[in-house]
């Protein structure tokens, strides 16, 4: 169930990035499609165009299950996903640790979410589409298709074909190295969702009593925001992707609304408790049903 559910978000994603790619290129080429409507579904449009229905469709989503928006609706979440695959350890290279938990970067965040709140209310386009998620998406496939289109500078300027380039650049190094990092860094709009994604109404939770510590669930985590010395997932940073709970070998994780309490209060983990029973590598920790 919990591999069909990751599957089912891969599929709408890939669905997402597959329309807006087509109906961007559209747009370039000059067939005349209007994008409206894909325009209406991404956040930051959607404040600057007024769609008020889609601003309170978010919330809701947002209030109830988390960072949706950035693992299924957002093209260029849907893409350093497909980036980072490329570099996934195979074979002989299988052991070694893919991920691991960060702690976050919260004063960056901070940062970049308020640099993007100004240039909102101050109407900078040039800082509101540089760190416009959507808006960055669009950059870098109006960048691949630049030779295709007409020359002249008035139509296409030669500025945008750079930041289309840059974009992509930091998007590749980003992804291919630390997955989520950009999403859970720069991007104003993954901080915004994060703080209210803090407290949705569903959220993955760890069950202590079940959980090995084994690290699968660490080793897939994009967003490296599973943190197994206090058994907790940041739910500011995770970004809905159902990794964790598709690899769980004891089913520890559960994307649930309650929150697990220890069969035996007595065996909470303790950070220095905690420390010593992690496996310094990618090695298994027994629980006392198995040894």
């Amino acid at each position: 169930m919990n591999t069909l559910i990751k599957n089912l978000r891969v599929i709408i994603s890939l669905a997402f990035m597959a329309i807006t790619t087509a109906t961007i290129v559209s747009a370039a080429v000059g067939v005349g499609v209007h994008y409206r409507w894909i325009v209406s579904v991404q956040i930051v449009p959607c404040f600057l165009e007024a769609f008020v229905a889609s601003i309170v469709a978010w919330l809701i989503i947002t209030i109830i299950f988390g960072r949706v928006y950035c693992s299924s609706v957002c093209p260029l979440g849907t893409l350093q996903d497909f980036i980072s695959r490329l570099y996934a350890p195979r074979g002989r290279e299988s052991s070694v640790r893919r991920y691991r938990y960060r702690r976050e970067l919260r004063g960056v965040r901070l940062f970049f979410l308020i640099v993007m709140l100004l240039a909102v209310i101050f109407g900078t386009s040039v800082i509101i589409y540089a760190l416009d998620p959507f808006s960055a998406y669009v950059h870098i496939i109006d960048s691949a298709l630049y030779p295709t289109m007409p020359l002249d500078p008035l139509i296409v300027p030669f500025s945008a074909f750079l930041t289309g380039i840059a974009t992509a650049l930091v998007t590749v190094i980003f992804s291919l190295r630390w997955g989520r990092l950009l999403c859970n860094t720069l991007c104003p709009v993954g901080t915004l969702l994060g703080y209210i994604s803090a407290r949705s109404l569903f959220r993955f939770d760890i069950n202590a009593d079940f959980c090995t510590r084994c690290g699968k669930c660490e080793d897939v985590c994009k967003s490296s925001c599973i943190d197994l010395t206090d058994l907790v997932v940041d739910g500011s940073r995770c970004v809905d992707c159902f990794n964790c709970i598709s690899v769980c070998p004891h089913n520890a994780i559960r994307y649930t609304t309650s929150r697990h309490r220890l069969s035996d209060p007595l065996m909470q983990p303790t950070s220095s408790a905690s420390s010593v029973s992690a496996p310094a590598s990618n090695q298994s920790v027994k629980s006392p049903s198995e040894s």
